[in-house]
Parts: C-alpha cells; sequence; structure tokens
C-alpha cells in the first residue's frame, strides 16, 4: 500500500471515532446544546458538588459529578468542579480531559478560559505543547485544502477539512466547517426546511418581504428561509430562460415576478375566486405567483418548493405566449415537467428527472382509464384543465422530452416539442389537430398511424423504460444496463465529429445512472460500481473526481470487499499514482500533513514516558493519526493506548444530548403521528400506527451508548410499543429497543423498500430481563453498541442481555424514538460517544 493510499482509508477509520475525546467535540453536535444543562438538576448538581470541594470531600464531588455528567450534557461549570475534584485526588489524567471539555464547552474570548488553560497546564504538563501544535497544523493544513478546492480537487479537501476539525479551534474550526460545509453543497439538494434557524412560532410568522434578483418575495415565513427561498428561486429562473429561450435572457422580462406566501393553505383560498382548490396558482394579471407555508399541513416545505417549480414557470409560457395561448396539455405539462427538477445547494439545477408525485397520480389515472391522451390533447377551455389531466399532461411532456431512439440513443421528440408549441401560439390551430399534423401520418418520425398508436408507444416507455428506473428490485439492474449500453454507444461515437449523440453526452447519461445507483440504491460500496464510476469520469477528463473513486475501490479490494484480478490492480494503482503526481496541491497537503505527523509522533513519545497519562496519550495519538495524513504508526499507537486506557478505567465518552429544533429530526414513516415534541429535556412522540424518528444533529459511529428514561403514558394495549432508535440512517435500516405492551423487551429491524413505508423484522433477543418490567414502570434504559457488531442492553438495575446485530452498522448513523399504539415520553436522552 503506497502513501496516498493509506491517506484515505486510514483516515475515514480514524475519523470515526475521533471525533469524541480530545475537545468533548461530538460529531456535527449542535453548537446551540453545547454547555447547556439537560434537567433541571443540572445547577443543583454543580452547587453541591462545589459545596463538597469546599469542604474538602473531593472523592464525594468527583463521584457526584460523574455520575451526572454519564447521563446528562453538563455545563462548563460542572466540567470544571469535576476537574478539580479529580485533580485533588491525584488523578491528572481524567483532570485534564475534564479540564478539556470545560474549554470546548465556553463561548469564544470567556473570561474563565485562561484560568482553565493554566488547571489544564497544571493537570497535563504537555497541553501547551498539544494545543499550539494542533493550531498550527489546521491553519496550514486550512490552507493545503482551500487550494485543493481551488484547484478543482474538492473530494480530497473534504478529507482533509473533516479530518482537521476535531483537533482545530476558533477560529480556524470555523473556517474548516465553512469550507467543508460548502464542498458538500455540490451533491446536497436544497432544504428550505434545513435553512430555518429558530422554532415555528405558535401562531403565523409575520409577513417578511424580501427582493432577489429576478423576484420580489412577500412570505408568512422565517426571514431566512425566505431569503433562502429566493436564491433558489433566481437558481431555477435561470433554468427556465434556457428551457423556454434557449439562454437568452434577453427575451425574459425586466419586471420581476412577485411570490406571495400565506401562512395557511385556508388562508391562501380567501384570495382564489375558483372552484377547486389548488395548493398554488399564476396570476398574469397580478405577475404573482401564490402558494402557501406547506409545513403548516404537511410537515414540511418541500412541497411548497415543487408547487413553486411549477408554477413558477408559466411565468415564461406567458412571456411566450406573447398575448396568444397555448393548449392547457403543454402549458400545465411543462409546468409540471419542472417539477422534477432539482435544486443543489451549490447554486446549480439538475435537469428534471421524473415528477414522483405525477407518476404516482398517473397509475391511478391509467387505471380508472380516464382522461385518455387524447382527451388531454384535445383539452380546449381556458385556463388549467381538471386535476386529474395533470399527471396525464406531465407524462406527455416528459415523453417528449426524454424518449431516445433507440438506434442512435438521440433526444427523437424535442425539436418537435419546441416546434409544437411555437407553431400553436402562432397559427392557433386546434391542439389536437397540430399533434396530429406533426405527430401522426405514415411520414410522421414515429410512424403513428393515429393517436392510439401514438398513445400505445407513449405508454409502452413508461411502463418498460420509466417506471423500472425509478421503482421496483428491478431499477439497479435496469440502470446500470443503460449505463453499459450508453458507454458501448460512446465507443462507437468516439472521434466522430457527425456522431449523432456526441461522445461526451453519452459518458454523461451513464454516468446518470452511475450516480443514481451509488447514492439512492446501494447502501454500502460495490466494486463493480465504483469501477465503472472511475472510468466514466476518467473518460469525461474529471481527473479530480475519479481519483478518490479509484482510491475508494482499491481500499474496498485491500479490505477483501471489492474483486479486482492483481492486473487490474495494479493498472488502477498506477492510474491513480499518475493522477496523483500531477496533483501538486495534493503533494503539498501531503507533504506538511507528514512534517506534522512526525512532531507529533515526537510529542506523543514524551507523553508514553509519563506512563500517568494513557487517556491524554491515546485522545492525542488518536486525533494526529486521522488528522495528519493517516499516519500508520500513530493510528498503530492509538489502538494500542485505547486498550491501555480501557485497562485503566480511564477511557471517557462524550455526552451529547439529543434535541435540537423538531425540523432537524427525520423518519422513514409515512403516515404522520399523533404528536411530536421536541424540548430542551424531554421529547415526546404519541402514533397509533408505527413510528419513528431519528436526531440528525448528532451522528453515531464507531462505540456509543444510548440512554433515557422511558416514560409510557396514555392508555395502554398489547399492540403498544415504546422504544428508542439505537442505530438509523435517514433512508433506512433502522435498529430499535423497546418494551412491548406485555412488558417485555424487544428489538427490530426496519428496512425500507421502494420508497414505502418500512418492513419489520423482529430479532431474536436472548435472555429475558430479570424481574419483569412493571406495567407501571418507567425504566431507565441503556442500549450500548459495541463496534463488534453486537449491543449490550440494560433497563433498569437488571442483569444486561447482549443482542448480535443482524448487519454491519452504517459508517455513521443517527438515534431516535419510536412508538405504537402508544404515548412516549424520553427524559434525559442522551448518546454517549466512546473515542
Amino acid at each position: 500500500m503506497t502513501r496516498g493510499r493509506g491517506f484515505a482509508a486510514a483516515r475515514r477509520a480514524l475519523i470515526a471515532s475521533a471525533c469524541v475525546a480530545l475537545l468533548g467535540v461530538a460529531p456535527t453536535r449542535d453548537p446551540a446544546l453545547l454547555g447547556a444543562p439537560f434537567g433541571e438538576d443540572a445547577i443543583a448538581v454543580a452547587a453541591e458538588t462545589k459545596a463538597l470541594l469546599d469542604k474538602g470531600a473531593s472523592a464525594e464531588a468527583a463521584k457526584l459529578a460523574g455520575a451526572y455528567l454519564k447521563r446528562a450534557v453538563g455545563r462548563s461549570e460542572l466540567y470544571t468542579l469535576y476537574g478539580q475534584a479529580l485533580l485533588k485526588l491525584g488523578r491528572k489524567d481524567e483532570a485534564a480531559h475534564a479540564f478539556e471539555e470545560a474549554l470546548a464547552k465556553l463561548a469564544p474570548g470567556a473570561r474563565d478560559a485562561s484560568a482553565l488553560e493554566r488547571k489544564l497546564l497544571e493537570a497535563d504538563p504537555l497541553a501547551a505543547k498539544r494545543r499550539a501544535l494542533f493550531k498550527k497544523a489546521s491553519r496550514a493544513l486550512l490552507e493545503s485544502a482551500t487550494k485543493l478546492v481551488e484547484n478543482g480537487n474538492a473530494e480530497r479537501a473534504l478529507e482533509f477539512a473533516e479530518a482537521l476539525i476535531p483537533i482545530a479551534t476558533a477560529p480556524e474550526r470555523d473556517e474548516l466547517a465553512a469550507l467543508a460545509e460548502k464542498i458538500r453543497a455540490a451533491s446536497t439538494e436544497v432544504s428550505l426546511d434545513a435553512a430555518a434557524e429558530t422554532e415555528k412560532p405558535s401562531g403565523a410568522w409575520p409577513l417578511y418581504e424580501f427582493t432577489s434578483r429576478h423576484y420580489r418575495l412577500a412570505c408568512n415565513l422565517e426571514p431566512a428561509v425566505v431569503e433562502r427561498m429566493g436564491a433558489v428561486m433566481d437558481d431555477i429562473w435561470n433554468y427556465y430562460v434556457q428551457v423556454y429561450f434557449d439562454g437568452d435572457e434577453g427575451k425574459a422580462s425586466d419586471r420581476p415576478a412577485k411570490i406571495r406566501i400565506y401562512p395557511s393553505r385556508l388562508e391562501m383560498l380567501r384570495n382564489w375566486s375558483g372552484t377547486s382548490a389548488p395548493l398554488g396558482w399564476w396570476d398574469p394579471g397580478a405577475w404573482q405567483v401564490t402558494t402557501y407555508d406547506t409545513s403548516s399541513d404537511m410537515g414540511s416545505l418541500d412541497p411548497m418548493l415543487v408547487t413553486l417549480f411549477h408554477e413558477a414557470s408559466h411565468q415564461f409560457m406567458t412571456l411566450l405566449e406573447g398575448g396568444g395561448s397555448t393548449p392547457a396539455w403543454i402549458n400545465e405539462g411543462t409546468a409540471s415537467f419542472f417539477e422534477g427538477a432539482v435544486a443543489m445547494a451549490d447554486r446549480r439545477v439538475l435537469w428534471p428527472d421524473a415528477a414522483q408525485g405525477r407518476m404516482d397520480e398517473l397509475e391511478l389515472v391509467r387505471r380508472q382509464g380516464k382522461p385518455t391522451v387524447a382527451d388531454v390533447l384535445a383539452y380546449a377551455d381556458p385556463g388549467s384543465y381538471p386535476g386529474e389531466y395533470y399527471s396525464v399532461g406531465w407524462s406527455l411532456v416528459y415523453f417528449l422530452q426524454q424518449y431516445e431512439d433507440p438506434t442512435t440513443l438521440e433526444y427523437a421528440y424535442r425539436s418537435l416539442y419546441a416546434r409544437y408549441r411555437t407553431d400553436v401560439i402562432k397559427k392557433g390551430t386546434p391542439s389536437l389537430q397540430l399533434f396530429e399534423e406533426l405527430f401522426v401520418g405514415k411520414d410522421s418520425l414515429g410512424k403513428f398511424e393515429s393517436v392510439d398508436d401514438f398513445t400505445a408507444r407513449w405508454a409502452k416507455w413508461l411502463d418498460e423504460e420509466v417506471y423500472p428506473l425509478h421503482r421496483g428490485d428491478e431499477r439497479r439492474a435496469r440502470r446500470l444496463a443503460a449505463a453499459k449500453r450508453y458507454v458501448a454507444a460512446a465507443d462507437q461515437a468516439r472521434g466522430k465529429k457527425k456522431a449523432k449523440v456526441p461522445e461526451q453526452e453519452l459518458l454523461l447519461r451513464a454516468l446518470g445512472h452511475v450516480e443514481y445507483v451509488r447514492t439512492k440504491v446501494d447502501r454500502e460500496p460495490d466494486g463493480a460500481v465504483l469501477e465503472l464510476q472511475a472510468q466514466l469520469l476518467s473518460r469525461l477528463g474529471r481527473p479530480a473526481s475519479a481519483a478518490p473513486v479509484i482510491e475508494e475501490l482499491l481500499n474496498l479490494a485491500d479490505a477483501g470487499k471489492a474483486k479486482l484480478d492483481p492486473k487490474r490492480y495494479a493498472e488502477l494503482e498506477a492510474e491513480l499514482a499518475g493522477y496523483d503526481k500531477k496533483n501538486a496541491a495534493l503533494r503539498n497537503a501531503r507533504g506538511r500533513a507528514q512534517g506534522f505527523a512526525l512532531e507529533a509522533r515526537k510529542l506523543l513519545a514524551e507523553y508514553e514516558s509519563k506512563s500517568a497519562y494513557p487517556l491524554r496519550a491515546y485522545t492525542f495519538a488518536r486525533r494526529a493519526a486521522a488528522a495528519f495524513d493517516g499516519e500508520p504508526e500513530l493510528a498503530t499507537a492509538a489502538l494500542r493506548l485505547r486498550d491501555v486506557a480501557r485497562e485503566k478505567g480511564v477511557l471517557a465518552g462524550s455526552v451529547c444530548a439529543l434535541g435540537g429544533p423538531s425540523n432537524a429530526w427525520a423518519t422513514i414513516h409515512s403516515a404522520p403521528p399523533t404528536e411530536f415534541g421536541v424540548a430542551d429535556d424531554r421529547v415526546t412522540l404519541a402514533a397509533v400506527r408505527p413510528w419513528g424518528s431519528i436526531a440528525t444533529q448528532t451522528q453515531v459511529q464507531g462505540e456509543y451508548e444510548v440512554r433515557a428514561k422511558l416514560v409510557r403514558s396514555g392508555e395502554r394495549f398489547r399492540s403498544s410499543m415504546w422504544g428508542v432508535v439505537f442505530s438509523g440512517t435517514v433512508a433506512n435500516d433502522w435498529l430499535v429497543f423497546g418494551i412491548n405492551g406485555s412488558g417485555a423487551g424487544f428489538v427490530k429491524w426496519l428496512a425500507t423498500s421502494n420508497g414505502g413505508n418500512p418492513v419489520e423484522r423482529p430479532l431474536r433477543l436472548p435472555g429475558r430481563f430479570d424481574p419483569p418490567i412493571g406495567e407501571d414502570e418507567n425504566p431507565e434504559i441503556a442500549v450500548h453498541v459495541l463496534p463488534d457488531g453486537r449491543a449490550e442492553i440494560r433497563v433498569g438495575e437488571r442483569a444486561p442481555v447482549t443482542v448480535d446485530l443482524p448487519r454491519a452498522l452504517p459508517a455513521s448513523g443517527y438515534v431516535g424514538i419510536y412508538a405504537k399504539d402508544a404515548k412516549l415520553v424520553l427524559e434525559d436522552f442522551v448518546v454517549e460517544l466512546f473515542p
């Protein structure tokens, strides 16, 4: 294994557990929670600990503070008192760790920082050297990561930034976090829910007005959300110009459209004069898009954004018409086509994919048999058509935009779509008649004999090409087959100036399918898919993107998780080495990291010469190895020192409260709960059907322990379940422990399939909790997850039960709450992350 190869593989493994102990900064921990008391007794515990210290009862003070910090998040004051007690007891190693935690919980520029740093230095004489090294390294490597981004090596820069955040202090830590967020935005969809900075008030948000580059917004929404939405709509505006006017902004109106967002659907509909009850509309007379805050009845702003993408596109059709008119199917169908657009956080807009909501509606319409394609094409009444027509109109536009000639792979009907749109406005020919003139007849492109013949081809395409690519068990195989078909066609088009479809475009289509499989289907990396992705990126001339994919593939092969014959392995290693050799920014970054790693090894030797500091030695080695290029000597030392710290009984974790705003929680269930709320000291859930939610502000990795008091309230049934999610991702694979209506413990695995509700599979729980869990008992539970695939479960003071987990846990996941036919309150809900 080459030096460069070790960089990513070792670093990723080290980062997973390096984000915990040194400064008490857990992965993605919510800054608002740092130092916040968890429970009403926090201040009392601190006061009692101080009183015990004042009386000279250091052992009792350490015991009291330590017990509290095992179950809750403490203030900086309590960690300071805990450190003082440990210091007086001669437990300097643990005291230094506590003082580090206290420093991490202080606000920037706090007056107590200097005194705490002196205490830390008293406990750990090497603390100043340690901090100085990490400060110098984070500043220098931040510069290197920034240069990597500037040179197009965003993935490599992200690896550096994520590894450095745990060792950095302000202001470098904030700059590294901002850089990492900027890089992630390139592959992250916009979320207006995530843009929220404060909890929604009990009433409506006051009206907030904001002017973006292309829109005037007047919204009953949080100001931060309105401003983010303005940026998103400016991005989609540019996209409308590309589609409607071939990128000619001069054809677009200088008059900005107004976007009015009402606080609820009811208030919005008070301004609607029609007979239906739409989700929004475009008013050309007022030059205004109107919709409402969909979080008021749907729990999210995502449906509002889809409505905005649809309704705002009507502005451009109005401009295109120039006082004329377009048939409803092409007007509404094109607007619905934009519902599949995806706005990315880095300001890109992706070409519309199939709009999932319209696909669902279309299935129902086709089963009912009405309206037919001919009905939709012939609809001639002014304004919009009935709701059941929309999905058919969408599918017609989607067909005309995306249907590929089976032989040439050209988008066969795009030019005819544009011609139809122009002719129907200029000539005023009835919509069905013009469609027959352009799309039907022996000389037509598809040789369709009638609209019914066209409909048959449309239906066959939907059933054989569209739906199987988006749902069902075959979507993975179909997409990979399509990608390989595009690659074969690209091989044929290579070097041909007059190819029907250029090589680059075919490779991009193939890459789209591969990336869909990687991001939306596969839960674990697949060697064959990675190899295909690397080949495509290399052929597209994207070495900076190909290199980390090749590196990941080689690391999988090293771990026995991907099959590569020796010849192919050597070819890929040579290709990676060639990319990296030409990458001066990467060589510079790795050179700097190796220099800091040498300094770190020297400081670690000083720690190890002081045998009384196994915890400090371990946390230093772990952080340094993760930050400095996955340095093998430091990584090996970290594993050895971890065992020493565990044997000495000083391996400490970092406790995080599981809270944050309710919109930072995610679910894989579709049916809404009866009640869900997040407060400072509790999480509440009431649900009839199975429902759960995970806290996405705190990641869990490696070894950790979830703890909570289960307060079971309300009516109870034999079918009732109260529990905690102790592992899960935002998309799939949840593991739940809880208590059922009979008072027995249970463990189950929840897995989703094809976007539906999760399937629940019970797991065998070896042994029972003795004594049985009482009907009126609200026990304290703990689930200790171990890296070897086991979970140790405790209920109150009962003997623990250990369960083997059914599959490998995700590299990073989340924990949360779960209930069925029950109401549950989780009090003192925390996770302890072990280094």
